[in-house]
């Protein structure tokens, strides 16, 4: 295993249904554009779901965050 491979990066995404967790090696979207340009791909994402505002009951997407 190569030292990148044993970070992981723990993140929210909104794709998913509350309380759903996804692990991946490598991958990414847009918000890990900068770990991605400055470590590479070789690193485990570790996502958790929040679903999007109508799923929780919210007004907008930005409440999720300010929510918790």
């Amino acid at each position: 295993m190569q030292k990148l491979e044993r970070i992981a990066v723990f993140h929210d995404d909104m794709e998913l249904h509350p309380g759903t967790i996804r692990v991946n090696l490598g991958r990414g979207h847009n918000g890990l554009r900068s770990v991605g340009s400055a470590i590479g791909q070789s690193y485990w994402r570790v996502r958790f779901g929040v679903g999007r505002a109508e799923l929780c009951n919210l007004s907008t997407n930005a409440s999720i965050v300010m929510h918790t």
